[in-house]
């Protein structure tokens, strides 16, 4: 994995990590409101872009499957993968979420 920055890298969001991303919109509106959603989804994003420049700070999660690393945010954690031109969002979960079991199909 490369550690330098690399400015031309297209970020692509997978649909199940899309679908995270919405049910944790709705949760996190629904008991912390409005205000906190978009405080919250502001950092996710900020990560996403961070992590498409340096995919290297992800941590190496061969354990559960080739070429995936992970990435704390909040209470959240990053699934990825990344290419020289790429860097794909697979999953957002979590942190109590089992992410063997999450990520067995993807």
């Amino acid at each position: 994995m490369p550690a330098s920055r690399s400015p031309g890298r297209t970020l692509r969001i997978s649909e199940p990590a899309a679908a995270d991303l919405s049910g944790i919109a709705a949760y996190t509106e629904r008991v912390w409101g409005a205000a906190q959603k978009s405080r919250y989804l502001a950092e996710i994003q900020a990560a996403l872009v961070h992590l498409r420049d340096t995919p290297a700070m992800g941590r190496t999660r061969d354990e559960i499957a080739e070429n995936l690393r992970s990435f704390p945010v909040g209470r959240h954690v990053v699934y990825l993968r990344d290419t020289e031109t790429t860097l794909l969002i697979v999953r957002i979960l979590h942190q109590n979420m089992d992410p063997e079991r999450r990520l067995k199909t993807d």
